[in-house]
């Protein structure tokens, strides 16, 4: 009797479950930016307080489809913009603490274009950087002073943290015919990667002095980069391309995620859990990247940048001004309200 009543409860549950809405089985729910342009810089501060940047993709160089950057100081329950720079085309954003902080972008392989808020993204003042004729995708403060920028053509860095640029490393390889994006990652103040999407890797060992070519990868287009601790870092790109190292980068080896989709951004807000946000999907590791599994299926809707402040909050954001929210780490949240076993399930009538 025991194991027919259980076997009738947990019937019950699947039957429950399978009749749940699909946003709703995933948990991932749609919040209204305000924008209609394409969101790839997602940066939050705490639980309330965050910013989107917004940048025209390069299938539409002739119109103005970006340089705004919204703010929402209620968990995107409500987004205003505070800046329009059609100039700016936000790639990311880089913070030194809860209130100085960084917008990168640019008019491609024009200029570059970076901005700056001490108020926690309230206002923002642009920084002149006349004698830089280059677009820039990513920052990355590495102490209170030094930080560094990749660029169209390189790398550059910063000892007063920002207001003054010199280029470090020289590379202009992107592939014919091809977009170009370049990333960079450091793990600590010395040690850092630059990926370009000429699928080549550049490492440094002495905070940006000398680069040496970590990896060549002809059919590789990098679109993210990030590292989970000093030896496990992890490269997106075209093609479904998803590589990992746990050798800090003296080799390399590909995971497949069994999709050919653009993999635009990958999140790791602890060094076992991570979230790549694709083409249409979001993927989810529980095994620092061994193993994936989709949690979110948007159809063909490009998802552009992501941002998790732990395991269980994150947000992507996409073409067209879409913004998607989870609380529960992308997928269906169980409430455990009790640690002890029960020793029998009981279904009643409710008639």
């Amino acid at each position: 009797m025991f194991l027919q009543k259980r076997f009738i409860f947990l019937l019950a549950v699947f039957a429950a479950a399978a009749l749940l809405p699909l946003n709703s089985a995933s948990q991932w729910v749609s919040q209204v930016s305000g924008s209609e342009h394409d969101l790839y810089a997602v940066y939050f501060l705490n639980e309330n307080t965050g910013v989107i940047g917004s940048a025209s993709s390069f299938y539409n160089l002739t119109q103005f489809l970006g340089g705004e950057i919204l703010r929402t100081t209620n968990s995107g329950e409500n987004w205003s913009r505070v800046l329009l720079d059609s100039n700016l085309r936000v790639k990311s954003f880089a913070f030194l603490d809860q209130n100085t902080g960084f917008a990168i972008g640019g008019s491609y392989s024009v200029q570059g274009y970076l901005y700056k808020t001490t108020n926690s993204g309230l206002n923002w003042t642009n920084i002149p950087l006349p004698s830089i004729h280059s677009h820039f995708y990513n920052m990355q403060i590495v102490s209170p002073t030094i930080a560094f920028l990749s660029a169209f053509d390189g790398v550059y860095k910063s000892t007063n943290t920002g207001t003054n640029w010199e280029r470090v490393v020289v590379a202009y390889d992107s592939p014919p015919g091809d977009y170009s994006w370049r990333k960079l990652f450091f793990t600590d103040a010395n040690t850092g990667f630059y990926a370009s999407d000429s699928g080549k890797i550049r490492k440094t060992t002495d905070s940006g002095m000398n680069w040496s070519l970590s990896y060549v990868r002809s059919d590789l287009v990098v679109t993210d980069i990030t590292f989970v601790n000093s030896s496990t870092g992890f490269i997106t790109g075209k093609s479904g391309i998803l590589l990992r190292t746990t050798n800090s980068g003296n080799s390399w080896e590909e995971i497949s995620l069994g999709t050919n989709a653009i993999l635009y951004s990958v999140k790791f807000p602890n060094q076992f859990i991570g979230f790549i946000a694709a083409v249409g999907k979001v993927f989810k590791t529980y095994n620092s990247g061994s193993n994936w599994q989709e949690v979110f299926d948007q159809n063909s809707d490009s998802l552009l940048g992501a941002y998790f402040l732990n395991p269980d909050i994150g947000y992507v954001a996409g073409i067209h001004g879409k913004v998607y929210k989870t609380i529960t780490g992308g997928v269906i949240g169980v409430n455990n309200i009790s640690g002890e076993i029960p020793k029998e399930f009981v279904l009643s009538q409710n008639f």
